[in-house]
């Protein structure tokens, strides 16, 4: 790694800037660049105080501040070796150039990591009376893929299934719906994780695992395909892949791919106790989650339970301070609607509350995949209360159309339902 390479030659100052442009999205390289042209401590707290509060969207913009604290701060045009700064200046800005070219030229749009899983869903009864089950492709990754790709996104997924009938089930239903699974592996000890869904009455669902072990926690750093990470402008991941080694490892490496390449790092906690030897340890890789990503998508119940706050606002008020660097925090109410925090900013919007509703499996991962195709369109920078609004109107109306079919990943709706089902409300 470069910076490993080359940790003597910056001091602690430099370093905290360099970690700084990570945590906002930046390559590590890109830092470097710039920690290397500030030498005063004064500079150096700017720009990451810059990069803390004003969250620069491109390299330019970085560029342009760079030149104004050098001038202010290291009194740069008094330097005697004008030419130098002015060469590293302008190579600084090529590089910069040449880096958001490359985003924009990535290969894959979102790339996901974690579980894929067949869904036992109910589906009647038989003749004598017993419940019968329907064998759904499922995993929260997957069917965040799977939403994008409606949305006409690029996704690619890494994971890791049995070798067995419903490995190669699940590997067909991933490709039919347009992800890329040349990230995916095949366990040929381990089978494939079942989790069986029971559906209440209000149509929210009770889990059964049958995980231990199973394929997808089995997934080794070394399996991990780093091209597909690199080649991606979001890389989104979830707890399930840390409840248990090597997937935890393989997961961390992974975000450490991620962080390296500059890719924006979504996460969605997706808590399933009954997946955890304890909750504190639940809890704790939660909060590594939440260190590692810019943007947040959390459910009312997870963030109740994890800061211990009733109150969703306080709620979210304890995790942005103690978490600075989440650019938006989405958070999903079910038939209460959804918040996003961005900023100073908070809007609301309600939920598209459907009578149709068979169950919900499936309406966090199409609402989180929304979110995340409109940042896709429109960055993290600048995002007005009436973008804020229309996100979440489109979030909210995919999620409650999900609720009306059985399963997920193979039912997501498409751009042109979404409309015509905000259409109809708004009549």
């Amino acid at each position: 790694m470069k910076l490993d390479q080359n940790i003597k030659k910056f001091s602690s100052f430099q370093l905290e800037l360099i970690e700084q442009f990570v945590r906002s999205g930046f390559p590590r390289e890109f830092g470097e660049v710039v920690a290397g042209q500030l030498h005063s401590e004064k500079a150096l707290y700017r720009m990451t105080q810059y990069l803390r509060q004003a969250a620069p969207d491109s390299m330019e913009e970085v560029a342009d501040e760079l030149l104004s604290i050098m001038t202010d701060v290291d009194n740069w045009r008094e330097k005697k070796k004008n030419e130098y700064y002015n060469g590293k200046l302008n190579e600084l800005l090529w590089y910069g150039l040449e880096e958001k070219k490359v985003m924009e030229q990535r290969i894959f749009d979102v790339t996901a990591l974690g579980e894929l899983l067949i869904d036992f869903t109910e589906n009647g009864l038989s003749i004598q009376g017993n419940p019968l089950f329907e064998a759904n492709p499922g995993g929260a990754p997957c069917n965040v893929l799977s939403m994008l790709a409606r949305l006409g996104k690029k996704v690619s997924f890494i994971g890791k299934v049995g070798n067995d009938m419903f490995g190669h089930q699940l590997q067909q239903a991933v490709m039919e719906q347009g992800i890329d699974t040349a990230g995916l592996r095949m366990d040929d000890d381990v089978h494939t994780t079942l989790a069986f869904v029971h559906t209440m009455e209000d149509g929210d669902r009770d889990f059964s695992f049958y995980r231990k072990p199973g394929a997808d926690i089995n997934l080794m750093p070394e399996e991990i395909d780093e091209e597909r990470i690199c080649d991606s402008r979001i890389f989104h991941f979830g707890t399930l892949s840390l409840t248990d080694e090597p997937a935890r490892s393989a997961t961390q490496y992974a975000l450490s791919v991620a962080e390296r390449a500059g890719c924006i790092r979504s996460f969605d906690p997706n808590l399933r106790p009954p997946l955890w030897k304890d909750l504190e340890e639940a809890k704790a890789q939660v909060a590594w989650g939440l260190e590692h990503c810019d943007v947040l998508k959390i459910s009312d119940n997870e963030i109740q339970w994890f800061t211990g706050e009733q109150d969703f606002d306080e709620g979210i008020r304890i995790l942005s301070e103690a978490y600075p660097h989440i650019r938006m925090i989405c958070l999903s109410m079910g038939k209460d609607g959804s918040s996003v925090y961005y900023g100073d900013v908070k809007v609301f919007e309600e939920a598209f509350v459907n009578p149709d509703t068979i169950e919900t499996t499936g309406a966090g991962d199409t609402f989180c995949a929304c979110v995340l195709n409109y940042v896709l369109e429109h960055g993290l920078v600048g995002l007005t209360q009436e973008q804020l609004s229309e996100m979440l109107r489109f979030a909210n109306a995919a999620a409650s159309l999900v609720t009306t079919k059985k399963g997920a990943l193979r039912v997501m709706p498409s751009i042109s339902q979404v409309k015509e089902y905000l259409q109809k409300w708004e009549m």
